[in-house]
């Protein structure tokens, strides 16, 4: 082999350097951007500045109409330097070939090089291989009804998974189910979870379990067990990959904060296990929640310890924005102020407010008593205030306040003479009637076209 001259161009490594980014200073590459690149990626340094730009252009000639630009597959190449090596034919077939795979599936070629762009990885990765990891995948559950078509759809959301072997992805399924068999876990049921949560796929089933029973041991004495745990983290999957202890500073950190207004940990566990996004939330949030509520009220003797037994009866009270409670009890106020209900007479050994000074009281007190009418959300406060006001038989209080929404919607279409939901009402129908349904105040039923 011919000994290589000290000023061969081989050495040129500046001017290397210098042609690539002079060729695309315009779409944005910098000198120190492709600097890091070729650290990562030390044979660009040796090759030249052609090769490299033959590279990029035609790829992105060959995607042009799909959308792609040279400036945003630059920015693919310095997250994955070795594109810029590729030949533009290899990166070509790649994507191609992965759409043709899957074009029965409907995937095209613009939905996968969006996934490539934020997963540049993916420009490297053989088509055969991504096809073998998706196909075998869905293959390996179809007992559990996981289609191909599905297991695609997941993976354009998490784009990791069209390079994760179907071996490794069947392991953390069926893995985690058999940790956590003895507490009822199915592989049906946490196939639900990851279709939810696809990054649970690849989520291996000792991370998994670990952080299940981190959460676990944390409040073992306050009645917690891996059972319970489980069940929650099915309704709210990312709990499988959250850390213990983010989970427990969650948890803590709310207890802490109202535990001069009788809250303790085993109470708030038991709301969170009924609402599991609870267990995800900040203590900084729920404190604003709680605190936004009683401070709008005060003066008509809400306390944070009354509203606290509220939530704990009904959990949503935790998460639910302070000014969209506020609200809801504002609107009831209004019903109650209009003669639309009125509460029953205090209970033995009730509080009794001065009505002059705090005229609400009583009505806070009968809301927080049945925290659950709290929670429904405006139209379906103001369709109580149109039954009340336009029923032709007078309903009770109890009817306004606790008859379901879907009743009091029959009640009214009976009223107009509409005696089947199942049909649209008609164009003929009581004019009153179709502003109801156009203005939204009753939902189970729509207007013939």
């Amino acid at each position: 082999m011919a000994a290589i001259r000290a000023d061969s161009a081989f050495f040129d490594y500046e001017a290397k350097i210098t042609g690539v980014v002079r060729r695309f200073a315009a779409d944005g590459l910098t000198r120190d951007a492709y600097l890091r690149a070729a650290v990562k990626q030390p044979s660009l340094f040796q090759q030249k500045p052609a090769t490299i730009v033959a590279n990029i252009t035609v790829v992105v000639e060959e995607f042009a109409a799909e959308g792609l630009t040279v400036r945003v597959y630059l920015q693919a190449a310095l997250k994955q330097p070795a594109i810029f090596c590729q030949s533009a034919r290899t990166a070509v077939t790649n994507i191609r070939g992965v759409a043709e795979h899957f074009s029965v599936e409907g995937l095209t070629a613009k939905d996968y090089l969006r996934v490539a762009l934020k997963r540049p990885s993916l420009f490297r990765s053989a088509c055969d291989t991504v096809a073998a990891n998706i196909r075998g995948t869905a293959k390996a559950f179809t007992a559990e009804g996981l289609t191909t078509r599905d297991y695609l759809r997941f993976a354009l959301k998490q784009p990791a998974l069209f390079y994760y072997p179907a071996d490794t992805i069947v392991a953390n399924i069926r893995g985690v189910a058999k940790l956590f068999a003895a507490e009822g876990l199915t592989i049906a049921e946490y196939l639900e979870a990851a279709r939810k949560q696809p990054s649970l796929f690849y989520q291996s089933a000792d991370a998994v379990a670990g952080n299940v029973m981190g959460v676990v041991e944390r409040f073992a004495s306050e009645g917690l067990t891996a059972r319970l745990y489980v069940r929650a983290a099915l309704k709210q999957p990312p709990l499988f990959y959250q850390a213990p202890d983010t989970i427990a500073a969650n948890v803590a950190g709310v207890v802490t904060r109202f535990a001069a207004d009788g809250l303790t940990a085993k109470e708030y566990l038991k709301a969170a296990l009924k609402q599991p996004p609870l267990f995800s939330q900040s203590p900084a949030t729920i404190a604003a929640n709680i605190v936004g509520v009683t401070e709008r009220f005060a003066s008509e003797g809400l306390t944070v310890g009354a509203y606290l037994r509220a939530a704990i009866k009904q959990p949503p009270l935790f998460y639910q924005k302070p000014a969209t409670i506020s609200r809801h009890i504002d609107l009831y106020l209004g019903m109650y102020d209009d003669g639309i209900f009125t509460i029953p007479t205090p209970r033995r050994g009730e509080q009794e407010h001065d009505s002059r000074a705090m005229p609400h009281a009583r009505v806070l007190a009968f809301l927080l008593r049945n925290p659950v009418l709290l929670c429904r959300d405006d139209g379906n406060l103001q369709l109580r205030r149109v039954y009340k006001q336009m029923s032709e038989i007078a309903p009770s209080s109890r009817d306004v306040l606790f008859r379901s929404r879907r009743a009091i919607e029959q009640k009214l279409l009976e009223q107009f003479g509409h005696t089947d939901p199942a049909r649209p009402v008609s164009k003929n129908a009581n004019p009153i009637l179709r502003k109801l349904i156009l203005d939204g105040y009753i939902k189970s039923v729509g207007l013939e076209a």
